[in-house]
């Protein structure tokens, strides 16, 4: 009966949100052409700080609800990349988002150091993590944005979230770092260091190889997929198929991975299915991913933050803004 209860606090939770995202949501979209997703943090944290819905967003289930919505957005980005143009841009993703982490990070190391010297600790080394940490990019929120602008299929917003898919890369690579860092401080054997490091980075370099095989399979694939109906049940469970087990490949083992592994599963996607088919499920996954398990995946975001916290630290909001 407890679960039950659970499980229709979900449903109401999502009832109450979706009919925040069209009202509130529509009003602040029209008039600032801000993505509902917005909304939806506001919501999920204003909740919190009224003491609702605790039980549902500590829950299980709430919680698969919402890590789905946020691999399916990932996916989403990989299966709008334009690899071509991607290519074209490589240099200028690398650069771009090397310069952008570290202006960024050192900036705001700055400003928490000298600003807010009690947050950090009175720690430059902190206040650098944090600022590297705040510096980084949001993708799911950038694709929003840059499809409320029609901006995706652009150089520019091929630009942005290669950039955005580079600095999930940088992120694993730079977690792999901070696990053998003791090793390297003590300089002594740390075995179980050095092995979780070096699983990181096989796993990821695992990911790449089966994103490149992908792309040349589909020579292959797009011929054999081509000759199947349109509407067949094939092409949704090959799909899934191939995103399920990216997704289980990189969170097998270490959970941050899966989010790289969702952006490679979308670009597998596109390699290995002919045009017309991925075109034509390409809208279903991304409705699936925005109107169904999106909203789940805001609300647990905002009901992460502390309301109390940003009013009692507003010129922490203000710096990082």
């Amino acid at each position: 009966e407890s679960r039950l209860r659970l499980d229709m606090d979900i449903v109401l939770l999502a009832l109450v949100a979706y009919a925040v995202i069209v009202t509130v949501g529509y009003v602040v979209n029209k008039y600032t052409r801000l993505p509902w997703m917005f909304t939806v943090v506001i919501l999920g944290m204003t909740l919190t700080a009224l003491g609702l819905f605790q039980e549902t967003f500590a829950g299980e289930n709430f919680a698969l609800l919402s890590r789905m919505g946020m691999l399916l957005f990932l996916l989403t980005i990989g299966m709008d990349l334009d690899l071509k143009e991607i290519r074209h841009l490589g240099r200028h993703i690398v650069v771009g988002d090397i310069l952008l982490t570290f202006t960024e990070g050192t900036l705001l190391a700055l400003f928490f150091y000298l600003v807010l010297p009690d947050f950090v600790n009175h720690s430059f080394l902190i206040a650098l993590l944090a600022g590297v940490a705040f510096g980084t990019v949001g993708e799911v929120v950038l694709l929003a944005i840059l499809k409320e602008f029609k901006l995706e299929g652009t150089r520019f917003g091929q630009l942005a979230l290669g950039i955005g898919v580079f600095d999930d890369i940088f992120e694993i690579l730079v977690l792999a770092a901070v696990v053998a860092l003791p090793a390297i401080l003590r300089g002594g054997s740390q075995g179980a260091a050095w092995q979780t490091s070096a699983s990181i980075v096989l796993i990821l370099i695992g990911l790449l190889v089966a994103t490149l095989l992908a792309g040349r399979l589909g020579r292959f694939t797009r011929v054999q997929l081509s000759k199947i109906p349109g509407d067949s049940f094939v092409v949704p469970f090959l799909i899934f198929a191939i995103v399920f087990a990216f997704i289980y490949a990189g969170s097998a083992t270490f959970e941050n991975l899966g989010v790289v592994a969702a952006i490679f599963g979308g670009i597998a996607v596109k390699q290995l299915l002919p045009e017309p088919l991925f075109q034509q499920y390409k809208k279903p996954i991304f409705f699936v991913a925005n109107a169904f398990l999106g909203p789940f995946f805001f609300l647990s975001l905002g009901s992460k933050m502390s309301l109390s916290a940003l009013l009692v630290y507003p010129l922490v909001i203000l710096g990082v803004i």
